[in-house]
C-alpha cells in the first residue's frame, strides 16, 4: 500500500508516520475573516436561532462546502443519531 501524496497519487513505501501533513483548509484571508468576525461578535440572538446561519457563513469563510439540504450524504444540519446510554437504553438525538 502507500500514502496518497499532494497530487492525489499513491506513493509506494511510505507509511503513515513518514507522510507529510497535508493542509486540511486553504489559507484564509483576513478579507473574508474580518467581516465574519465583526458580524458575529455583535450577535445577540440565541444559539438555536443563530447556529445554522453562523455555520453556513463559517463554511464560506473557510472555503468548505455547506451542509446539504438532504440527509442522504450524511452532511446535514440536525442529522439524526441514536444515543446509547450507560444503562443500555437508547434515545434519538441530533447533531450538526
Amino acid at each position: 500500500m502507500g500514502m496518497i501524496n499532494r497530487d492525489g497519487r499513491r506513493e509506494k513505501g511510505k507509511s503513515c508516520g513518514m507522510a507529510p501533513a497535508l493542509p486540511i483548509l486553504r489559507e484564509m484571508s483576513s478579507e473574508l475573516a474580518q467581516p465574519f468576525i465583526a458580524r458575529w461578535t455583535v450577535a445577540t440572538a440565541s444559539e438555536r436561532a443563530n447556529s445554522q446561519p453562523f455555520l453556513c457563513e463559517l463554511c464560506d469563510v473557510l472555503g468548505v462546502a455547506r451542509p446539504e439540504p438532504t440527509r442522504e450524504g450524511g452532511y446535514a444540519f440536525e442529522f439524526e443519531v441514536t444515543e446509547r446510554h450507560p444503562d443500555g437504553s437508547t434515545s434519538l438525538g441530533r447533531i450538526d
